[in-house]
């Protein structure tokens, strides 16, 4: 009993918009004039698909959501867009059983991927990490959906958040997309 309660608190503390959890500050320099990101989700467990989790749900959750700050979705087709980024979004997550039931312990990390130059030879380039934000969780098999992309959308308000501030709040959502609170947070897959 009193784990479940620990797992419901820990799984609540992220969703609920907490510090960020790897602690990093990324300075914001690199996300100004952003216009574009080609979105990967990285392949996710045979267990936790078995569970219900889909790259192609967690994909379709984050490139709404970077639509509605304006950005443009480009393919690996059309990566010569000046000012973009490749957004990643890694999710491990383990499948583990106690007396108390089936649970996941999962870690997340959204990072948004840029190529960069030396300063002091800039003929030198190559892709970096320039932002990123990450979460852990233990939580039942029940809840594995739910809160993955609860915790999805913490971490997508956190990339909005920082990139409206690095452009002085300049990124304005698309006219023809609704901007509801309501329709930043998808609903749960069923």
């Amino acid at each position: 009993m009193l784990r479940m309660i620990v797992v419901a608190l820990v799984c609540l503390s992220f969703c609920a918009g907490s510090a960020r959890a790897d602690g990093v500050s990324w300075p914001l320099d690199a996300l100004t004039g952003l216009e574009a990101v080609d979105v990967e989700v990285n392949p996710i467990s045979t267990d936790a698909s078995r569970d219900g989790l889909r790259t192609t749900t967690l994909q379709a959750d984050i490139e709404k959501r970077v639509r509605q700050v304006g950005l443009r979705i480009v393919t690996q087709r059309i990566r010569q867009v000046p000012h973009m980024g490749f957004l990643r979004l890694t999710v491990d997550a383990v499948p583990s059983e106690s007396d108390q039931g089936a649970s996941y312990e999962y870690q997340m990390r959204l990072e948004l991927h840029q190529e960069v130059a030396i300063e002091d030879n800039p003929a030198v380039r190559a892709t970096a990490v320039t932002w990123r934000t990450s979460t852990a969780a233990i939580l039942w098999t029940n809840s594995l959906v739910r809160s993955v992309r609860c915790s999805l959308q913490t971490m997508l308000d956190r990339f909005v958040e920082d990139l409206v501030s690095a452009d002085n709040g300049l990124v304005r959502p698309c006219p023809h997309r609704p901007t509801a609170v309501s329709e930043a947070v998808s609903a749960p897959e069923g």
